[in-house]
């Protein structure tokens, strides 16, 4: 499916879930870098944006930590992504991270 709808996010996006939810992490993290080289730089925020969110249900919350602070260096301004990020914060129960 990523050879034939290379373009599309959400193929990606499905896959990365695929690989997370069963335990195989490490194939989801080379399978984000080939979507990063084959995705639209207009695509690239909600890539990161999702995975990130992969990564703290089924991965390292400090990993999916590292990729939002570093998503939002970058893109302050959208308020999407920093309600996802608070959310995850108040999750993990790190409210003063998420003041």
């Amino acid at each position: 499916m990523s050879k034939k709808f290379s373009q599309e996010l959400s193929v990606w996006v499905k896959a990365g879930l695929f690989f997370f939810s069963h335990i195989m992490a490490g194939e989801g993290r080379r399978f984000f870098e080939r979507a990063l080289r084959s995705l639209d730089k207009k695509d690239h925020v909600e890539l990161i944006n999702r995975f990130g969110q992969l990564e703290f249900r089924f991965g390292e919350t400090e990993r999916s930590w590292t990729m939002f602070e570093s998503l939002l260096s970058t893109y302050w301004k959208r308020l999407d992504i920093w309600s996802v990020y608070v959310d995850l914060l108040t999750k993990a129960k790190d409210t003063e991270g998420a003041r």
